[in-house]
């Protein structure tokens, strides 16, 4: 499927909806600003996650022995408003990188919603397969 397709029949993608994915495999597109081109991302949900959540399971001793994760890494030098920021930024996670991500309480939204690289530009998604 085409961006412009995915634009005109697809629906911007909220945490409560993204939730409802789970098992599902979706495309996704988000706005670029006029020098970039929109892409599509296929990819089956697995679910979400805080960025707090995930950095307890990614191994950060092939980088510094003195940390097992990269959460205790960040547990060394941020600060309970870092962590925080850290713990309200979810994740879409897919059995391929959807480049989901979404801010709780952001600004740009009346609802927690997805978004691409850039905050304010929300992802729109089709549902591509039910299993």
């Amino acid at each position: 499927m085409e961006t412009k397709q995915i634009f005109e029949n697809g629906q911007i993608l909220t945490l409560a909806i993204a939730k409802t994915l789970v098992g599902k495999t979706i495309q996704v597109t988000n706005p670029e600003y006029h020098a970039n081109t929109p892409s599509v991302r296929i990819g089956k949900v697995l679910g979400i996650e805080s960025e707090w959540d995930l950095a307890a399971k990614e191994v950060f001793s092939d980088i510094d022995p003195q940390y097992k994760t990269r959460q205790e890494y960040w547990l060394s030098f941020m600060t309970p408003e870092q962590i925080s920021k850290q713990k309200n930024r979810l994740r879409l996670l897919a059995d391929n990188n959807l480049q989901c991500g979404c801010i709780l309480n952001s600004s740009f939204y009346d609802e927690p919603t997805f978004s691409g690289s850039d905050e304010d530009r929300p992802i729109f998604f089709i549902v591509a397969d039910e299993n």
